[in-house]
């Protein structure tokens, strides 16, 4: 994952899996969310969702990028 942070004025109420600490209103905490949600998916349907993902938005590596940090940190599938 990109090591950028949460810069706006809510509270930083979320800590990430790297262990910045941001709010839930920032990009990062929906990318991991989002990880999380697809790494609880079975293989195949995960594929399918990430081809999806790439269709409609072209760029997905910094989800791609977190799904990795995640499975190698062994984190579940819930924040």
């Amino acid at each position: 994952m990109t090591p950028a942070t949460c810069t706006c004025t809510r509270p930083k109420t979320a800590r990430l899996a790297d262990g910045r600490t941001v709010c839930t209103w920032c990009r990062w905490w929906l990318i991991e969310c989002e990880a999380r949600q697809l790494l609880a998916l079975p293989l195949a349907e995960r594929r399918q969702a990430l081809a999806a993902r790439q269709a409609k938005r072209g760029d997905i590596g910094a989800l791609k990028n977190a799904m990795q940090h995640l499975h190698r940190a062994g984190a579940g599938s819930a924040p």
